[in-house]
């Protein structure tokens, strides 16, 4: 395979990994829908400039994905543990950008002040798929599937 399928299969089975823990993930969405509901008088706050800084961590989990894309570890089976090449420099970007993501996401839901509710939930469901994504990403990395 190819680096763009390999990238398309990673977001494929993130998204599977979003399904499979439906529980977690029902209850970002029913907190992101209460959170409307519960602004929906504060809402043209969303209408500010200093909004669409909420859509920047939408970013991470692709770069996380690209990172084990293009950095998987190479000659790595699973008959041959421990063997193989690994880019370690990768693995640890791929951690400091989750990282990243949820300091960025507390310092962006403190300063949404008229609708922190919806900026929490909407940063705690990227930072899921961010979660799911650097699962993956390390898996496909550090050549140990679970």
């Amino acid at each position: 395979m190819d680096h763009w399928h390999y990238l398309t299969w990673l977001a494929r089975q993130a998204m599977e990994g979003l399904t499979w823990a439906w529980p977690v993930t029902m209850a970002i969405l029913l907190l992101m829908a209460g959170s409307v509901v519960s602004a929906r008088g504060q809402l043209r706050h969303l209408l500010r400039l200093g909004t669409l800084w909420h859509l920047v961590p939408l970013v991470v989990p692709v770069i996380v994905l690209v990172l084990g894309t293009w950095f998987a570890c190479e000659a790595c089976s699973p008959s041959s543990l421990g063997q193989g090449r690994r880019h370690y420099w990768a693995m640890w970007a791929a951690n400091g950008l989750l990282i990243g993501q949820v300091v960025a996401a507390g310092l962006l839901t403190w300063f949404a002040a008229p609708l922190r509710l919806l900026a929490a939930s909407f940063q705690l469901l990227l930072a899921w798929c961010s979660l799911w994504a650097s699962f993956l990403a390390g898996m496909r990395m550090s050549g140990d599937w679970l």
